[in-house]
C-alpha cells in the first residue's frame, strides 16, 4: 500500500481570526484523510501560543480546535516545535506529548524512519525544531550522517535558512540564518522548512494567509507518496485571502466585496470617516485612514501626490520589485506596514552604509527571532 505523508506548517491556530483558522484546519485535515494521508507532520507554529519571551497563553479552546481534526485519524502525527511555541521554559506543544499517536519534537532533533519494502530503502525524515542557539550541523547531522547516507533523507525544520525571502520579497541578510542548505552538499533529497510564510525552494509556506502582510502569497502544503518510488508534490490550497484596495477601487466594485476575502480599504482620514458612516458594517472589511497631514508630507518626500501611487509602491515592495527606491521604502505610510514586519536588504538595493541614522530609524526591520 502506498504510504502518504502530508507536511504542513505555520497554521497559527490561536492567533487572529482563530474561528476561521479552526474551520480551515478541519477542512484541511478532511482533505488529507480523503486523499489517504496516514502520517501528518506539522513543521512548527501549529499554535500561536507563545510569543518570544512571553508566558504560555494556550487556551483549552485552541487545544481542542487543533486536536479534534487530527485525533485518531492518522497512523502517526509529528509536531515539530516552532518559534511561536518556544520559550525558555519549554514548548507549548509539550502538553500534547502524552496523547497516543501524537509525537512532539521540541527539545532536540529527531529522525523518523520508515522502511520502503518495494524500494529496499529507508525513508528518513530529519526533524529539527526551532532551537535558536543550536548548531544542527555540528551537534546532530555530523554525528549521524554516515549512518543514513545510503537512504532517502528529507530535512523538515522550523528555522531561518540562508537565502530565505521574507513575505515582503526581500532577502534576509547573511548571518541572520540558523542553517545554510549548501552545507549539506546534496545529502538531503528535499529540505522542507517552516517559519517564513512565503513559499520558495525550501519553505513550504502557510496553508492560508494569516494577515494583510501576506497578501498575494501562494498557500499550500507538501504531499509525499512512497511506494515503488518517492514522489513529492506541493498542493495548493484555497482559503480566505487578504487584499488592500483604495476607496476608488472599492467604489469601482460598487462595494460588492466577496466574503471569502478580507479587504482593507485605505484612504484619507476625511474620506474614510465619510465612508464609515455610509457603509454597512462587515466582518471582512477593515477601514484604514491615513492622516491628511502625513499623506501630504509623504507626497512631498516621494514626489507622489496620490494615495493610489503609494499603494502601488507598497504592492511592488511585496512582489520584490527591483525598481523601488530607498525613498519609496522609507516613506511608505506606517498604516500599510503595521500588520507585518519588514526587512530591507541594503546590499541588494546598493544603499550606502553612510545612510543618515535618522533615515535608518524610519525603516522597519524584521524581528528575526519573532515573526515570519
Amino acid at each position: 500500500k502506498t504510504m502518504k505523508i502530508a507536511i504542513v506548517t505555520d497554521p497559527h491556530l490561536g492567533s487572529g481570526k482563530h474561528k476561521t483558522k479552526a474551520e480551515n484546519w478541519k477542512k484541511l485535515n478532511d482533505e488529507f484523510i480523503e486523499c489517504g494521508v496516514q502520517i501528518l507532520i506539522v513543521a512548527g507554529d501549529a499554535i500561536s501560543s507563545v510569543n518570544i519571551g512571553n508566558k504560555n497563553n494556550i487556551t483549552p479552546l485552541v487545544v481542542e480546535d487543533f486536536l479534534a481534526p487530527i485525533r485518531k485519524r492518522y497512523n502517526e502525527v509529528f509536531l515539530i516545535g516552532g518559534n511561536h511555541e518556544y520559550s525558555v521554559n519549554g514548548s507549548a506543544l509539550d502538553i500534547f506529548g502524552d496523547i497516543p499517536g501524537i509525537n512532539v519534537i521540541t527539545k532536540k532533533p529527531h529522525i523518523i524512519s520508515y522502511m520502503l519494502e518495494k524500494m529496499g530503502q529507508q525513508l528518513n525524515f530529519w526533524c529539527c525544531p526551532w532551537l535558536p542557539h543550536y548548531d544542527f550541523v555540528e551537534y546532530f547531522w555530523d554525528l549521524h550522517k554516515e549512518d543514513y547516507k545510503d537512504d532517502i533523507n528529507i530535512l523538515v525544520t522550523h528555522t531561518l535558512l540562508k537565502g530565505a525571502v521574507a513575505p515582503s520579497g526581500f532577502l534576509l541578510p547573511g548571518g541572520s540564518f540558523n542553517m545554510d542548505p549548501d552545507e549539506f552538499g546534496g545529502y538531503f533529497q528535499h529540505i522542507f522548512a517552516g517559519h517564513i510564510h512565503k513559499p520558495d525552494q525550501y519553505y513550504i509556506g502557510s496553508p492560508w494567509q494569516n494577515d494583510f502582510g501576506e497578501e498575494g502569497i501562494k498557500t499550500g502544503y507538501i504531499l509525499i507518496s512512497a511506494d515503488k518510488d518517492v514522489t513529492v508534490a506541493r498542493i495548493p490550497t484555497e482559503f480566505e485571502e487578504y487584499m488592500t484596495i483604495t476607496i476608488d477601487e472599492a467604489r469601482d466594485r460598487k462595494f460588492d466585496l466577496p466574503k471569502d476575502t478580507y479587504y482593507r480599504i485605505v484612504g484619507s482620514q476625511t474620506a474614510i470617516k465619510s465612508l464609515a458612516v455610509s457603509m454597512p458594517p462587515s466582518e471582512n472589511v477593515t477601514l484604514t485612514a491615513f492622516e491628511d497631514s502625513t499623506k501630504k508630507k509623504r507626497a512631498e518626500l516621494t514626489g507622489k501626490e496620490e494615495l493610489s501611487d503609494l499603494l502601488s509602491i507598497w504592492r511592488k515592495l511585496k512582489s520584490g520589485a527591483e525598481d523601488v527606491s530607498l525613498e519609496d521604502m522609507i516613506n511608505m505610510p506606517n498604516n500599510l506596514l503595521k500588520e507585518s514586519d519588514w526587512q530591507f536588504d541594503f546590499a541588494r538595493k546598493n544603499v550606502s552604509s553612510e545612510l543618515p541614522i535618522e533615515r535608518v530609524k524610519q525603516i522597519r526591520l524584521m524581528n528575526i527571532g519573532g515573526h515570519r
